[in-house]
């Protein structure tokens, strides 16, 4: 595990950042942000210029991230805390890319909740913006559906180490694109 995390933090982050198509000066949406993860490197590759919203329901990682932020000396790190809510406390059209990783699952959330989830996000997306998916524990299908109907089109997938549970692995991103 320690290894995967080094090896993610020193090069791969940064890579898989950059071949998503996220660059300098986007406002990126971390959505279920965890413990930043894709954060950080989301922050670095933006710069100073840019902003990258970290929204989670929960404070120890929220915390977590702000301490990385300074670490990383990265002041362009703006957290939320959703407090269980699904609304996203953000202007329309306000985001360039939105990450959604591991987090619209059964787990988390039900059908319902999704939903308004994917309504909240297809309201602060700018037109043409895009959402970088990883479903996992969960039905691909029934949630590319919802997106479908929430006025997101899948635009197609890449093979990608990600990391995932502290631990480095090959997966699909979809890539996803508002209408």
């Amino acid at each position: 595990m320690y290894n995967d995390l080094t090896k993610w933090y020193n090069g791969i982050s940064e890579k898989f950042i950059s071949d998503l198509g996220i660059s300098r000066d986007e406002i990126v949406l971390d959505f279920g942000c965890g413990e930043g993860a894709y954060t950080i490197p989301a922050a670095k590759a933006v710069g100073a210029k840019g902003l990258v919203h970290a929204v989670d329901m929960n404070d120890t990682v929220l915390t977590k991230i702000k301490n990385a932020g300074r670490q990383y000396n990265l002041e362009n790190i703006n957290v939320i805390n959703t407090n269980g809510e699904y609304q996203i406390p953000l202007a329309d059209e306000a985001v360039d890319s939105v990450i959604l990783f591991d987090v619209l699952n059964p787990f988390y959330f039900n059908s319902a909740a999704v939903k308004i989830i994917l309504e909240e996000l297809f309201r602060i997306t700018k037109p043409c913006s895009k959402v970088y998916l990883y479903p996992r524990h969960t039905n691909v299908r029934k949630l590319l559906k919802q997106m479908n109907e929430a006025g997101f089109i899948v635009n197609g997938s890449t093979l990608k180490i990600l990391m995932h549970n502290h631990k480095l692995e090959k997966d699909n991103i979809y890539i996803i694109n508002k209408r």
